[in-house]
């Protein structure tokens, strides 16, 4: 009887837990549209090239930027864009690997992004 009080209690305590589902998941933000893309490996963006298209954006190249997750968590690459990639600010050197944190800015051409944590395919309840 004693253990099925304390396994009453246990199960009533942990009704509202949180269970992990494995690794963190993140969505790629386009801030002007809203438009949410998953980040689950590598995201290409580019004016013709990519998962992520801005055709008539002229200040982005055809492959222009990779965002991706590794051990450390998410990165970005230009891929040697013309024009450039610039993060906090700064104009990224083109094919070096460059880590972030969820809400950090990310502008290319006229468009801006930004990453998010994606708590709903991180858990269950």
């Amino acid at each position: 009887m004693a253990l099925e009080s304390a396994m009453s209690s246990i199960n009533a305590n942990n009704a509202n837990a949180k269970i992990p589902m494995g690794p963190k998941r993140f969505k790629v933000i386009h801030r002007q549209s809203g438009r949410k893309f998953n980040l689950n490996a590598e995201l290409v963006i580019g004016r013709s090239k990519g998962q992520i298209r801005f055709a008539e954006d002229k200040g982005i190249s055809s492959r222009h930027l990779r965002i991706g997750l590794d051990a450390r968590g998410i990165w970005i690459q230009d891929l040697g864009s013309t024009n450039g990639t610039f993060f906090q600010d700064q104009r990224l050197e083109p094919a070096r690997k460059y880590h972030l944190k969820p809400g950090d800015d990310i502008q290319l051409g006229e468009q801006s992004f930004y990453v998010i944590e994606d708590p709903s395919r991180n858990e269950i309840n």
